[in-house]
């Protein structure tokens, strides 16, 4: 699942709207920075519509150093790797953004670790270990 896919996706409902109520208009030009905060605004919306309202309904789980995980689908940190589906890990530090140091190697990442800048997308990518996989 790709959030910027979603959004693209969504936008295209939205001007399909906005189109039907100014059928006059002759061009659907934004300036290059309004399409940029635009495509940004409708990521973090969804993003954390997906997560509240999808992926943990009942609350999001504690994260700290030590929280095991897998992640739910490929991480794709263009242009250095693409960590794979499935792939564990362990949370080693959420002070600045959110790290953790994944156990099947991945050559290209420094240190075997991938870096996520918030919370809301950490859990967006991945999901709690159960008990018996933690081990």
């Amino acid at each position: 699942m790709n959030i910027a896919h979603l959004a693209d996706e969504a936008l295209e409902a939205f001007w399909e709207v906005i189109v039907k109520h100014f059928p006059q208009a002759t061009s659907g030009d934004l300036s290059p920075g309004q399409t940029m905060r635009l495509q940004l605004a409708a990521e973090s919306a969804i993003l954390e519509w997906v997560v509240s309202n999808a992926l943990y309904r009942g609350g999001s789980p504690d994260i700290e150093p030590g929280y095991r995980f897998k992640l739910r689908h490929n991480v794709d940190r263009f242009p250095d790797f693409i960590a794979q589906a499935g792939s564990t890990g362990t949370v080693t530090e959420s002070k600045t953004g959110l790290w953790a140091k994944m156990d099947p190697l991945i050559s290209e990442a420094e240190d075997n670790l991938i870096h996520w800048d918030n919370f809301t997308e950490f859990l967006f990518d991945t999901q709690p270990l159960a008990r018996s996989e933690a081990a």
